[in-house]
């Protein structure tokens, strides 16, 4: 087939080591694990959520630590300078770039005032201790290459037992995150990982920070409020978030730790691993990995997937749409875009 040279020519396999999320990327849609894993395509004009920023923004503040929120402020900092300089020049296709610009302050302002209500409800204690924080982790299965991102992990100083803590934000119901949590890919898969560490034998679960992303801005209320109340315009907007919390039906903070309930290597991964495995070594070629027939993939978390237009168009128009709608990216551009959907 004609494009197939095109293909062997042009779109190189990178063959990265393998993570949770291109474990759940191949489960889903094997030509998305293509797209995104093998041939490390990355949209130009991405796709704005300021419910993903503020989450990516709390659960960078949670990982490091109420002793450290003006390093995560710095972050923000730079982050902005570097989105303003996107726009200068010339890359903000859609205006996704401006929204998140525009919303980058606020939605730091969100997660910095939750953030000091969680630490509040469910400050450190004192029989943890950290082991370490944001450890990249490398290993092999199978003789395949495996990467992660340990962001926290504490130990039990009564017991010695470990314990990897992630933070997950949510606008649904937190069983939408606990059902079956304990035999999901992350969970299997990280604890898999943690086994090239001294401290991955005594791994015993993962304690989960819970989070309902609220749906309230500080704005000009809060200034009015804190006039009156005689506090900072920090603190009012701080209270009326409590207050948001406490109205909220269900559980909207929430701090579970769960214990892993089965072998390190059930039969069943097994099984998903070889799958991943094969489509890893298999030829980057689109003929060798199917579409999602169920459909699933291609509308994942309310969102059109990246890579549509390129399923939904005859493969002869490829080269030109991935000129023009993608670029080749060897590393992450930020490693958070690979576990997105563990977060969400």
């Amino acid at each position: 087939m004609v494009m197939n040279e095109w293909f062997k020519e042009n779109m190189k396999d990178w063959r990265k080591p393998i993570s949770s999320s291109g474990i759940l990327t191949a489960l889903g849609c094997e030509r998305k694990f293509l797209f995104a894993n093998k041939w490390r395509l990355y949209r130009k004009a991405r796709q704005y959520s300021a419910a993903a920023s503020f989450g990516k923004l709390l659960h960078r503040l949670l990982q490091l630590g109420e002793l450290r929120c003006e390093e995560v402020h710095q972050e923000v900092i730079k982050q902005h300078a570097g989105l303003l300089e996107q726009i200068k020049k010339g890359e903000d296709l859609l205006g996704d770039i401006a929204r998140e610009a525009n919303d980058l302050n606020s939605n730091y302002t969100k997660a910095l005032a939750v953030a000091k209500i969680f630490w509040e409800k469910y400050p450190p204690a004192e029989h943890m201790e950290t082991v370490c924080r944001e450890e990249k982790i490398e290993g092999l299965i199978n003789g395949v290459p495996i990467i992660g991102f340990m962001d926290w992990v504490v130990r039990d100083k009564r017991d010695g037992s470990v314990w990897i803590r992630d933070t997950k934000t949510t606008s649904r119901k937190f069983e939408s995150i606990l059902t079956g949590f304990q035999w999901s890919v992350p969970c299997r898969f990280y604890r898999v990982l943690s086994l090239n560490r001294e401290w991955g034998k005594d791994v015993k679960g993962f304690i989960l920070d819970m989070v309902k992303t609220p749906t309230i801005k500080m704005c000009g209320k809060d200034e009015k409020n804190a006039a009156k109340w005689e506090c900072t315009v920090q603190e009012a907007y701080i209270r009326r978030l409590k207050d948001w919390y406490a109205e909220q039906e269900d559980d909207s903070m929430k701090s579970v730790a769960i214990k892993f309930n089965e072998p390190i290597w059930p039969s069943e991964l097994n099984t998903t691993v070889e799958g991943v495995v094969l489509l890893w070594e298999e030829e980057a070629l689109p003929q060798w990995f199917s579409k999602d027939l169920t459909r699933s993939s291609c509308y994942a978390y309310e969102k059109v997937c990246p890579y549509y237009d390129l399923c939904n168009s005859d493969p002869v128009t490829w080269p030109s749409l991935i000129e023009q709608m993608f670029e080749v990216v060897p590393e992450h551009k930020d490693r958070t875009d690979d576990v997105e959907k563990e977060k969400s």
